[in-house]
């Protein structure tokens, strides 16, 4: 091989290993980026599920109370029946 030979296949080694430390440069973005984006969903999951244990306890509430409305309404029209009655 000649010295312009080595000279070119030293210069094309020079390249990929510039290209090989651009692509490893832009890889520790991605994977920067990657594990961002994983605590942003793993917060936001925490989140839909802090939101729905109190939807779930809202609707619980919810029904006992309209549960408690439906007697207090039951017990004033059977009042107002007997009173009815009575009279």
């Amino acid at each position: 091989m000649s010295d312009s030979q080595i000279d070119r296949i030293i210069d094309r080694l020079d390249e990929i290993q510039k290209d090989q430390r651009d692509v490893l440069v832009r890889l520790g973005k991605v994977e920067t980026m990657i594990h961002e984006r994983t605590d942003d969903t793993k917060e936001i999951r925490n989140m839909l599920k802090s939101h729905e244990d109190r939807l779930a306890e809202l609707e619980s509430h919810k029904h006992s109370t309209v549960g408690a409305r439906e007697i207090v309404a039951f017990a004033i029209m059977a009042g107002v029946a007997i009173w009815g009655v009575l009279k």
